[in-house]
């Protein structure tokens, strides 16, 4: 309609002058069509100074239900042009750790040899961004996530493990519950508890020990060099296990699985691009974690 896009241009550049600029057309332009908007509703939108303008009460009202709707349409012309196309353009991923590397990774490289006109830019990091203010179009985040301004969708869930070699355990002896914990030398990861299913539910223990580190990969080297137990997620013990350097322990005390989500910064389109890999990812990594 003749003037609300002036109008609304008006609003979110803050002066004439700015909008005039955005929109490529004369201020004269702009605040004509404007005028001829208040004149086609009778009433007035906006108070003109000479530092700038206010809004009417009328103003706020026209100003937010006509900002929704070009948001909208600017999203339905995005959506219609890129169906209509082959996908291509940036997508921003964060992760980390282990899942990262020898999942995540590869499959985003198998996504690429399909759709070589898009580029992903794979970031790892144990740092929890703003997706927003990072411009990030997936991150994937482990065990509970708390509400935001995100959309989130469960990848998938890996089971834990307590592992420890053969040599620990024939010097130490096989613990044969969490309780027999206080008497073995406990690798200590991010967490100072561990998990273990009880009947239904699930009890965490404290566990200590004289090695600790925020990486899987450094708790298992700690334990197949015979230093303690440690309890990690399946995908980083499970090609020690099937080399046997490491055997499993505490097996009956663990059934329950930790999360994968996939976040999604919350928007009213998702570019096919973004849609096409998180589709791929959650098929290929659904069962991959060991579910």
């Amino acid at each position: 309609m003749e003037g609300t896009r002036e109008f609304i241009e008006v609003v979110h550049q803050g002066s004439f002058t700015a909008a005039a600029n955005k929109l490529g057309v004369a201020k004269s332009f702009v605040s004509r069509h404007v005028k001829a908007l208040e004149d086609r509703l009778g009433l007035q939108l906006m108070i003109r100074t000479t530092r700038g303008f206010t809004l009417t009460e009328a103003g706020e009202v026209y100003f937010n239900q006509c900002r929704q709707i070009f948001q909208d349409l600017e999203e339905l012309e995005k959506r219609i042009a890129d169906q209509n196309t082959t996908p291509r353009g940036p997508i921003r991923v964060t992760v980390a750790g282990a899942f990262g590397e020898d999942y995540i990774a590869p499959l985003v490289a198998e996504f690429l040899s399909d759709h070589p006109e898009v580029s992903v830019h794979l970031e790892f990091t144990n740092r929890t961004l703003n997706l927003i203010e990072n411009n990030i179009d997936i991150a994937f985040r482990t065990g509970f996530v708390v509400d935001g301004p995100f959309i989130r969708r469960k990848l998938c869930a890996y089971p834990l493990i307590t592992v420890a070699s053969r040599e620990y355990l024939d010097r130490n002896s096989v613990p044969e519950s969490p309780q027999d914990l206080s008497r073995h030398n406990c690798l200590v990861g991010t967490l100072t508890h561990w998990r273990f299913d009880r009947d239904d539910d699930f009890q965490e223990w404290r566990i200590h020990g004289n090695w600790r580190s925020n990486n899987g990969r450094a708790l298992i080297a700690a334990a197949e060099s015979g230093l303690g137990i440690a309890q990690v997620p399946l995908f980083y013990a499970r090609e020690s296990l099937e080399q046997g350097r490491l055997v499993p322990v505490l097996e009956p005390y663990l059934r329950n699985k930790v999360p994968i989500w996939a976040l999604q910064p919350q928007r009213v389109y998702m570019p096919t691009r973004v849609r096409l890999l998180l589709d791929y990812l959650y098929r290929s990594c659904h069962d991959i974690a060991g579910e």
